[in-house]
């Protein structure tokens, strides 16, 4: 069965100029493109399997009741479906995202920097949920696994065991440096550029990724 991504017309509307990159990732890739009314952005089909998505470049296309009735239908459509949207520190972002998590729908929330990284998350992805049902796999494990590393919970999570941070200040650190990865490396000085941490929770950041102690012990609860 050949690999087939539908597009939403209304998200090729508004995203002309992302066009090109689509088409060129999907075809090196071996996924037909098509256009059409549906209500996710994206609705990949591989091996039989089909993955919905939305992708809010921008946090505040969030804001609004026609993105949650979106979103809802999509969850109620698809068993398999994901938001993708960068994370940010402005309140009102966090106000939507605290929201979000009490819905009974729960799309998973993907946190991603740029167009770049959601076609590639997307991608990764699709080809996870062909490849476990390819494998017969009764648990996905590899599905769960890829979806909690991803997820912004475990990012949180782990963010979320150095001293001093709060919710705030964790958003601030993803939004403004990047993955885990990156803020594990960033400097003090880079950190204060890029977020709105203070001087002692900068360096505390720091501290905590260049102390071997912490890096060698498990965080308990």
């Amino acid at each position: 069965m050949a690999s087939m991504c539908i597009a939403s017309s209304q998200w090729k509307a508004a995203n002309l100029q992302l066009l090109t990159s689509l088409s060129s990732a999907l075809e090196s890739s071996g996924y037909r493109l098509k256009f059409s009314s549906i209500s996710p952005d994206f609705i990949f089909n591989q091996s039989g399997v089909s993955v919905a998505f939305i992708v809010a470049l921008s946090w505040e296309q969030l804001a609004t009741s026609t993105a949650w009735d979106r979103l809802a239908k999509m969850d109620g459509n698809f068993q398999r479906s994901y938001l993708l949207t960068p994370l940010s520190s402005d309140e009102r972002f966090i106000e939507l995202y605290f929201r979000y998590k009490q819905r009974t729908w729960k799309p998973l929330l993907i946190p991603i920097r740029d167009w770049n990284m959601a076609l590639k998350t997307m991608l990764v992805m699709v080809s996870a949920h062909a490849e476990s049902k390819q494998q017969d796999a009764v648990s996905p494990v590899v599905i769960e696994q890829l979806e909690f590393v991803s997820s912004t919970e475990a990012v949180e999570h782990a963010l979320c065991a150095i001293p001093g941070l709060e919710v705030h200040d964790v958003h601030s650190l993803m939004y403004g440096i990047g993955p885990i990865e990156a803020i594990s490396q960033a400097s003090a000085e880079t950190i204060l550029e890029f977020t709105d941490l203070s001087k002692e929770k900068a360096r505390g950041v720091e501290e905590f990724f260049g102390n071997e102690i912490y890096n060698r012990t498990p965080v308990l609860e």
